[in-house]
């Protein structure tokens, strides 16, 4: 059974129409100089495939106008040209003083009160009547993700399970001092990238409860073999950023499109991967999200079930077939342990994106953070309840 995150509509009546956030519903993928890639992904899944069946929580992104209207009110550019002006990104003690200092200086600064209560206004829209914070995810989304002569994907924070007005003020400015990491400055130096022409979107979204379920990347080829008529789908226990950055060992299993779209089920492979840890919400603690241990049976099971395959399957060669006529995508999916699933643009994980994103169209998905399977953040997909694993044959 497919289940749903009930989100409340954004009032589109509002006597003044926000400067800075835009919802999933008014965004497509040609707006990637306004939200960034990630973004614009996300609003085309969502105006685009929900109406097909495809699970996607819904959110919102900050736009690369606020993050410039940002640096205007706290007189930021300036600060940071300054600190930029002599930087030599051959000396790595230079390219580390200089890239702190900024991060730093966007830390301090103070977000103006017009962005401050946009974002608070659209975050309190997914918490309608609930008395209780709503938990989000909040991640960077660069204007110039994925461009054909280089890939900034991955460069950028993201941060899991932000609840409250505070905590997403905060994980928001740290997105935006993202833009100047180490390895960005250096990537954009090398590449020829004006550090000014470049800026920054962030994506907040609903969780899906991963943490209780599963989650993971999946591709619309074989990313070893080049072989376009499978799907592969990697799987892990847990929020989806192990998988995602390949610190986990996680199932995969294969499906043949061609039968697949003409009504069968037909897997052609499951390999249990050994799973060792799961990335959970860390209640009660002073993190957001902490890694446990796998308990030792469940590592031996598949983490999801041969329904739950298919299905994001299915939702993997319907992303395919829109985005082949556009350009490429990897969705992430996530499988809800409480409520629903989603997919998310995102890398597999032991495998080069670039590599992927530019071989052919391909797509991942990572479940999200509720029971059900749906798509999040960069596109994905939620499940809505918890099946009993499969052993290996």
């Amino acid at each position: 059974m497919i289940g749903t995150l009930e989100v409340p509509a954004p009032d589109r009546k509002a006597a003044v129409a926000p400067r800075f956030v835009k919802w999933f519903a008014d965004i497509c993928i040609e707006d990637i100089p306004l939200v960034g890639g990630k973004n614009a992904s996300l609003g085309e899944m969502y105006r685009e495939l929900t109406r097909q069946g495809v699970k996607i929580p819904n959110g919102f992104a900050i736009t690369a106008e606020a993050y410039r209207h940002f640096l205007r009110e706290a007189k930021l550019d300036a600060k940071i040209r300054e600190l930029l002006g002599g930087l030599d990104t051959t000396d790595i003690d230079n390219l580390r003083q200089r890239g702190s200092q900024v991060r730093q200086a966007i830390l301090a600064a103070d977000l103006p009160r017009d962005l401050e209560q946009e974002i608070i206004s659209a975050y309190d829209t997914f918490r309608g009547t609930h008395l209780h914070p709503v938990d989000v995810a909040v991640r960077s989304s660069a204007t110039a993700e994925d461009l054909p002569d280089a890939s900034f994907a991955g460069q950028q924070e993201t941060y899991l399970n932000v609840q409250g007005h505070l905590a997403l003020l905060d994980t928001c400015k740290r997105c935006f001092a993202s833009l100047f990491t180490d390895r960005a400055i250096s990537y954009r130096v090398d590449k020829g990238f004006d550090h000014f022409k470049i800026a920054l979107s962030i994506g907040v979204q609903r969780m899906v409860r991963a943490d209780l379920g599963a989650s993971g990347v999946m591709f619309t080829i074989d990313t070893e073999t080049g072989f376009r008529d499978a799907v592969l789908i990697n799987a892990a226990y847990g929020l989806g950023e192990n998988v995602v950055q390949g610190t986990v060992n996680p199932d995969e299993y294969y499906v043949f499109k061609p039968t697949l779209k003409a009504g069968f089920k037909p897997i052609l492979q499951k390999i249990v991967g050994t799973k060792e840890f799961k990335l959970v919400y860390d209640i009660g603690g002073g993190k957001m999200v902490k890694n446990v241990p796998v308990a030792p049976g469940d590592r031996t099971r598949f983490a999801i079930s041969d329904d739950d395959i298919l299905q994001l399957a299915r939702w993997a060669c319907l992303i395919e077939d829109h985005y082949s006529a556009k350009k490429g995508s990897r969705p992430r999916w996530t499988w809800n342990g409480r409520r629903t699933a989603a997919p998310e643009n995102s890398s597999s994980s032991r495998r080069d994106p670039r590599l992927c994103n530019r071989a052919s169209s391909s797509t991942s998905l990572k479940p999200t953070n509720s029971r059900g399977a749906a798509l999040c953040s960069s596109p994905v997909a939620v499940l809505a309840r918890r099946s009993r694993p499969v052993r290996c044959a």
